[in-house]
């Protein structure tokens, strides 16, 4: 249920719809062979596969200010019960794989020294990042510092020119599923707060928005 949740708030972030039987390559002249290919594509989509975890790269946007904070925990149930859910990756345009989500999951599986079991899909920079933002919102509870460096990291990669920026915005907020008037509130906090001062606080879970501005206030006035 949890992950069908996760699916559908996937496609309403992506704004897309389900691929017509000619974007499936489908012949129109064999119901019965339209059906067994439109399957074999859709099963191909959520086949997972074991990777050397080392192959896998990190993505330019982090999600959490220390991946590997408690992650004892994680390794230790993974080498009791095995790795229950699949990390998602993509290959990028130079050839190489690379985590969309599931970092944690990776890191423990590198730490064990074993394979790691993934779904590789075929995704552009904007799918990744809101997949990845969509995922972790439904996965753990994000701080707000991380979610507002998770947005400034999209403005960052995505948003490097006057006409990508907009871009990046909306990209931003359907990935974290927020108002598009935080977007700018966030970035400007993540970016006007410097990083070895949010690195030393660290997540300040269950700290808001306001107490992060007024933070932010301060460094202005510094």
């Amino acid at each position: 249920m949890a992950r069908k949740v996760f699916g559908d708030s996937l496609k309403n972030a992506m704004g897309k719809t389900p691929p017509s039987d000619e974007d499936l390559d489908v012949k129109r002249t064999s119901p019965t062979v339209a059906r067994a290919q439109a399957s074999v594509l859709e099963e191909d989509k959520h086949a997972t596969r074991l990777i050397d975890p080392t192959t896998i790269r990190m993505s330019a946007v982090m999600d959490r200010i220390d991946p590997s904070d408690g992650l004892h925990e994680l390794v230790s149930s993974i080498r009791e019960h095995g790795q229950k859910v699949p990390v998602l990756v993509r290959r990028t345009e130079d050839g190489a794989l690379e985590i969309v989500y599931g970092r944690r999951r990776l890191l423990a599986c590198r730490q064990l020294g074993q394979k790691v079991r993934a779904s590789v899909m075929e995704m552009t920079d904007e799918e990744a990042l809101i997949a990845q933002g969509v995922e972790n919102n439904a996965r753990q509870d994000p701080s707000f510092i991380e979610r507002a460096l998770f947005v400034a990291g999209i403005i960052r990669e995505l948003g490097k020119t006057d006409e990508t920026r907009k871009n990046a915005q909306t990209i931003a907020y359907r990935a974290l599923q927020i108002d598009e008037s935080l977007v700018s509130r966030m970035n400007r906090i993540a970016t006007g707060i410097p990083m070895e001062l949010i690195q030393a606080i660290g997540p300040a879970h269950g700290v808001g928005r306001r107490v992060w501005e007024k933070l932010f206030r301060l460094c202005e006035k510094d």
